[in-house]
């Protein structure tokens, strides 16, 4: 298993948990679009992931550069199910927060 797919297992795990938590009736579509989200940024993830690895980058450096995706997630399952805004707008940032801490326990030594 590569590393990547050993942080996007960790990081469905933890959306999968937010998602059971925030919208029960709408864990699968939740799901989808964090994984979704996630997978479009495949590149940019193993890249960061090589960084903290080798020391070139820190865990609120990484922190960052999530946040500044947050503009381009789309959960379209989420808006199709009608969800509001502002709950989408939470499942965002916690999927980002996952995703920060998915990336560091994988990447980063201890």
């Amino acid at each position: 298993m590569s590393d990547f797919d050993r942080f996007l297992q960790l990081f469905t795990d933890g959306v999968k948990d937010l998602a059971q938590k925030e919208f029960s009736e709408f864990v699968q579509a939740a799901l989808d679009d964090g994984v979704s989200f996630m997978t479009k940024f495949k590149s940019d993830v193993e890249e960061w992931g090589m960084k903290l690895a080798r020391g070139e980058m820190t865990a609120n450096d990484v922190e960052w550069l999530m946040q500044g995706k947050k503009d381009l997630a789309e959960m379209n399952a989420l808006k199709q199910a009608g969800l509001a805004q502002a709950r989408i707008q939470e499942f965002v940032n916690g999927v980002l927060k996952i995703a920060s801490e998915s990336l560091v326990k994988v990447f980063l030594p201890s």
